[in-house]
């Protein structure tokens, strides 16, 4: 196991806070760059992945590109531009609304379907290995703390 001061060859933080934030902050873009590099051979990356999942919980009913982006993780992805690469893709289909012009819907396509299949066993493989020496406890508390930390 490797510290955040040997990761990132820094020996002092100027408080346990700083060092948690640090720690955060580095954990998280080691995840995302690793996974990322996992889902390169479907030539997916992680916001498209993301948006990708949204629309399949729709469970095959339309979703505004609005309501996406309120529930994409990257909430400073450019959502529209992101739909686009995917509809160009052939993964997912936009239509756009006949009530209102600018609202456009989105809906996930069987090839879309087939490439989040995929990259979701790839993605459970991922989770399994990077969690495989923390216990169910320790992975409820990191949980329960990082909810806290967003309150």
């Amino acid at each position: 196991m490797r510290k955040i001061e040997d990761e990132i060859q820094q020996s002092h933080f100027s408080s346990p806070e700083q060092k948690a934030h640090i720690n955060i902050v580095y954990t998280a873009y080691y995840l995302s760059s690793r996974l990322e590099k996992k889902m390169k051979k479907y030539d997916i990356n992680l916001a498209q992945f993301n948006i990708l999942r949204i629309v399949k919980g729709q469970n095959g009913n339309p979703i505004s590109i609005k309501d996406t982006q309120n529930r994409m993780i990257h909430k400073m992805a450019n959502t529209s531009r992101i739909v686009h690469t995917l509809v160009e893709k052939e993964l997912i289909h936009r239509e756009i609304s006949q009530t209102d012009k600018r609202e456009v819907w989105i809906t996930m396509t069987s090839k879309g379907e087939f490439i989040l299949l995929q990259i979701n066993e790839i993605l459970d493989r991922f989770l399994l290995s990077q969690f495989s020496h923390i216990t169910k406890e320790e992975i409820e508390t990191l949980n329960t703390i990082l909810d806290k930390i967003r309150y």
